[in-house]
């Protein structure tokens, strides 16, 4: 999309009755088929998706707080990608730091507990004719309940302690 066609799809969204997210599409539009005028042509393309899909509802304002007699509406795009590039930028990255921090814990506790037991193991099911595992191990039944343990009742708790063998209380 060239700056000619950009500035007539963007009139005639201004003149939408509601030119918010018409406008804010063909920003994103003119965002991501032209990256090397905002910089970001030396990111990657999922990276860059990731971006503008972040920015993508302030795309919605910048009409409404853009002032024509100060600026272009694509020197004043610039600037607000190049500036929110930088706070995605801080956001991801605090993301990131977490998200690698929560894997190294996880790694540490499955090394720590990799000698007890080996979830790796495949085994193959046993069914019967109606589809149905034909035994679980209590252990498989308790993960299963832990995984479900909002929707349990009562009556599925006094069952499981049954079957598992520990009491109610350990349960709750």
């Amino acid at each position: 999309m060239t700056e000619q066609d950009f500035y007539f799809v963007l009139s005639r969204a201004v003149l939408e009755p509601e030119p918010g997210e018409s406008a804010a599409k063909h920003i994103f539009g003119f965002v991501y088929t032209n990256p090397g005028r905002f910089n970001l042509h030396k990111l990657d393309e999922d990276t860059r998706s990731d971006f503008l899909l972040w920015l993508y509802p302030r795309f919605r304002k910048m009409l409404h707080r853009h002032d024509i007699s100060k600026s272009g509406i694509i020197s004043y795009i610039q600037t607000v990608v190049q500036w929110s590039y930088k706070s995605w930028v801080r956001s991801h990255s605090i993301l990131v730091a977490c998200d690698h921090a929560v894997t190294r814990y996880s790694e540490q506790v499955y090394e720590e507990t990799k000698d007890e037991t080996d979830f790796t193991e495949e085994t193959e099911p046993e069914y019967t004719p109606s589809g149905m595992y034909k035994k679980l191990s209590p252990k498989k039944i308790l993960i299963l309940a832990l995984k479900a343990g909002p929707f349990l009742s009562d009556h599925h708790i006094t069952r499981l302690s049954r079957i598992t063998g520990y009491s109610e209380e350990q349960l709750f």
